[in-house]
């Protein structure tokens, strides 16, 4: 009797344990959009806070928060640690803030997401890996009454022109050369929104060579061009006139910068004119070459269409196997390295792992190639962004330490395809 009120006791007391672990605390994503109406091309913030009743084990692996007509950004020291009281427990977190910028006016959704999320179980204490869905964003962006019509629309606080001549425009004469430097700022929006800002231009014996463009973001957004002006013969000569029209913000009206045209006046011959009329003895004579070219192009394409299956079925095939291969893993994970973004390299780590011939682990691949500092170095990126240091606190791991894992990673790669060669 009294060995049957003993287990009856037992069941009784682990009862409660047992609904507990049936409705263990699952982690908690939230997301949060401010303003959630903006003008197009202004940002809102994107605020994903997740929060566990342990602590993470490896980084969340997070979404890309992309969707078409809309910039995501992922700004510096964006990422931070975080707690909060849920119940009666403080359960941990990490905070990681977005800059969205929306190119169209419409309404955005992101629905449907999901983010791989790594923490210590509660019970038992065995890390544990699950796939959060994360709420739906949805957001509006538009444009201003009276500034539809602008092409691009541009928007901010302030915007100026700056234009610098390099050369001496007084004495110049056939075969000499200047340099416009063009420069537009802005402050608001982002640089990648300022458009090309100098305009064509077809004036004969003027050979134009442009620079790739300097964009630079920040408070002030800049945009630079350069571009070398080859007087190939004299005359008259010009540079052209530059105009930008943008939304004032604050006053809520459509603005005008512009730069007038710059006469320039060149010594020296005029660039012949040629005859068009005595080219054209030369182009029939090579006219039938042309229509040799069109028709053996003509046959390819027909030939690709027929066979357009087979193609099709062959660049699938080729671009699958492109995107399994070893070298497209460590491509992605060296370009993660490059933006800065941590949590992409640690997703970028294992996947190139994974790609390795015979899948050797961390520990394995440290094993066979002799590259010990990496399992050190890795330990540090860790501490620096999950650990209870200071650098934790900013979520950014030292410099040093970046740039000798991305060193060591290629010390090892180089080894283990050498062995495995």
């Amino acid at each position: 009797m009294r060995r049957i009120l003993l287990s009856a006791a037992l069941v009784f007391s682990l009862s409660p344990l047992a609904a507990w672990c049936e409705t263990l605390p699952a982690p908690i994503v939230r997301v949060d959009v401010e303003p959630a109406v903006v003008n197009v091309g202004q940002a809102l913030r994107l605020r994903v806070t997740v929060l566990v009743p342990t602590w993470f084990t490896k980084p969340p692996v997070y979404p890309n928060f992309e969707l078409a007509n809309v910039l995501t950004r992922l700004p510096a020291d964006s990422s931070f640690p975080t707690s909060e009281r849920i119940g009666r427990d403080t359960w941990s977190g990490i905070v990681r803030d977005y800059e969205i910028y929306p190119q169209l006016g419409a309404r955005y959704v992101m629905a449907d997401q999901t983010m791989r999320i790594h923490y210590m179980n509660p019970e038992g204490f065995r890390p544990t890996t699950v796939e959060v869905a994360v709420p739906e964003i949805a957001f509006r962006a538009s444009v201003p009454a009276g500034a539809e019509g602008l092409d691009p629309f541009l928007a901010g606080t302030r915007v100026a022109l700056q234009r610098e001549v390099q050369g001496d425009l007084e004495s110049l004469k056939a075969g000499d050369a200047i340099v416009v430097k063009l420069t537009a700022t802005i402050e608001g929006m982002p640089a990648m929104f300022l458009p090309q800002l100098m305009p064509g231009t077809d004036q004969p014996g003027l050979a134009v060579y442009p620079k790739e463009p300097e964009v630079v973001d920040g408070p002030v957004a800049s945009r630079t061009e350069a571009v070398t002006m080859l007087f190939q013969g004299g005359g008259d000569f010009s540079i052209p006139a530059v105009k930008l029209s943008w939304w004032n913000v604050a006053s809520g009206q459509v603005e005008v910068e512009s730069l007038a045209e710059v006469p320039v006046l060149v010594a020296g011959p005029p660039v012949a004119i040629v005859d068009k009329t005595t080219d054209e003895s030369v182009a029939s004579e090579v006219d039938w070459r042309l229509a040799g070219l069109l028709l053996a192009g003509f046959a390819v394409l027909a030939i690709v269409f027929l066979q357009r299956r087979r193609v099709l079925k062959w660049w699938r095939r080729r671009q699958d196997a492109r995107r399994a291969s070893e070298a497209y893993a460590f491509g992605a994970l060296k370009r993660a390295f490059a933006r800065e973004d941590y949590a992409a390299i640690d997703a970028g780590l294992r996947g190139w792992l994974e790609r390795l011939h015979g899948r050797p682990t961390l520990e394995q691949l440290i094993d066979c190639t002799g590259v010990t500092e990496l399992a050190t170095l890795i330990e540090r990126l860790g501490a620096a962004r999950y650990g209870s240091t200071a650098a934790a606190v900013s979520g950014r791991p030292a410099t040093q330490d970046v740039v000798a894992l991305k060193r060591s990673l290629a010390t090892a790669r180089s080894r283990f395809l050498r062995r495995a060669r």
